[in-house]
């Protein structure tokens, strides 16, 4: 008898159900996508994002519904588009850093700026353009535990924690970031 093999598969289950949702659960579909739109527009419509300032790239924005989480979930992100970013012209600006408040990033950096947060290569070669930045694979940000998130929070900067977007001529600014939420068997 391996009693070594039944603990470790006992212990493996406490595991698993340890930080599950003990209400309910939607079992068919255990990928989520959450697509967070930051814009600002100060020409002649007058639109604005108010949750978003570009000036320091911080956000602050209201999801239309709750996000529930329902069990122990990774995240991964899926793209991100930005429209007028900064080209990558300087050392500094060759990336873009990501923090999220709601998600427990941890990752580890010799560099300050970069400790905790998702770091995304800057692909925009001159500024005014729409760019995909990262579009090729899913990459994997953190893993979160059953919560319910009616708002997501966060700052997007360069390698020197300096501002990343341009409200340019046009008044326009925008970033599209998609992640994928997907549920742990």
């Amino acid at each position: 008898m391996d009693l070594g093999g039944v603990v470790n598969r006992h212990f493996q289950q406490t595991k698993n159900d340890m930080y599950q949702n003990s209400g309910y659960c939607d079992s068919r579909n255990n990928k989520q996508i959450l697509i967070i739109d930051l814009y600002k527009c100060t020409g002649e419509s007058g639109k604005t994002d108010e949750e978003f300032d570009s000036n320091n790239m911080t956000f602050s924005i209201n999801l239309y519904e709750p996000l529930l989480i329902d069990t122990l979930s990774d995240i991964y992100l899926d793209n991100f588009t930005t429209f007028d970013a900064l080209a990558n012209t300087t050392l500094n600006q060759t990336n873009f850093v990501v923090s999220i408040n709601e998600f427990p990033i941890n990752s580890n950096s010799n560099n300050s700026v970069l400790f905790n947060k998702i770091v995304i290569p800057n692909e925009a070669i001159v500024y005014h353009k729409l760019v995909v930045h990262k579009a090729r694979k899913m990459n994997y940000i953190c893993s979160i535990n059953p919560t319910k998130l009616t708002k997501i929070s966060g700052k997007i900067t360069d390698r020197a924690g300096a501002t990343m977007g341009v409200v340019s001529a046009t008044g326009y600014y925008r970033v599209i970031m998609e992640f994928i939420i997907v549920a742990r068997n």
